[in-house]
């Protein structure tokens, strides 16, 4: 828990709980804005290829 916090993509949430997204670790990790977009769209891609495959392998 201790490494967690000294992570460039963390933030103190103040008590709460913030979620580190994607973007945020790209983002630390020196990706521009337009790496960060090609990457979202693969994982969208990704997650509607999941979606769909899911879909198709249900019993009928």
């Amino acid at each position: 828990m201790e490494l967690t916090y000294k992570l460039p993509e963390w933030k103190d949430p103040q008590g709460s709980a913030i979620p580190i997204t994607f973007r945020d670790v790209l983002k630390a990790g020196g990706k521009t804005e337009l790496e960060i977009a090609a990457i979202e769209d693969e994982l969208k891609g990704v997650a509607l290829a999941e979606t769909v495959l899911a879909g198709s392998l249900a019993p009928a």
